[in-house]
């Protein structure tokens, strides 16, 4: 094969080891529980589509395999010819039209995928109202809780002091 196709096939098999690594990372650092369904969504989405990219991308790169097979196949076959048979000729084997297919289908799966990534990190990332209400809710009960604890205290250490005050008067007597 030409340079173009080796420097092509490196480049992909890059990008399919740096999205493995997303893929692996987004499963890995993802929460058990999703906030709503709409995450849950979009976290799948980024997750069959970084497959795919990846698949689509491994079976591309099986592209010079079958290529380097199909010459062998004509060159065995040339070969077991009769050498009154054989016309010096070029062998020459092109690619199926799949692999052009699957090309720019790898292209577009990865396209997709940046792109669900990058919706499914904002949308992690939003703010949600309703959960800052709960919260917000639960530190309210939380304060109220320990405002009576605190007036508890005070209320117990004022008394303590003002018998601290009024005993030394009363051992003066």
């Amino acid at each position: 094969m030409d340079k173009r196709s080796d420097s092509e096939n490196s480049w992909v098999r890059q990008v399919i080891i740096v999205v493995s690594a997303i893929l692996g990372l987004i499963i890995t650092l993802k929460k058990n529980n999703s906030e709503n369904n709409t995450e849950h969504i979009l976290f799948v989405i980024t997750i069959i589509s970084n497959a795919l990219c990846i698949l689509v991308g491994l079976i591309f790169l099986y592209r010079d395999t079958s290529v380097y097979q199909s010459l062998s196949k004509k060159y065995i076959k040339y070969i077991t010819l009769p050498l009154e048979e054989r016309i010096p000729k070029l062998i020459f084997s092109a690619p199926n039209k799949i692999y052009d297919i699957l090309k720019g289908f790898f292209f577009v799966l990865l396209f997709s995928s940046v792109i669900s990534l990058v919706i499914y990190a904002i949308h992690s990332d939003v703010v949600k109202p309703e959960k800052n209400q709960i919260q917000l809710q639960k530190m309210k009960e939380y304060l109220q809780e320990n405002q009576k604890a605190i007036k508890e205290m005070s209320i117990l250490i004022l008394s303590q002091q003002k018998d601290s005050l009024l005993l030394p008067a009363n051992s003066e007597k």
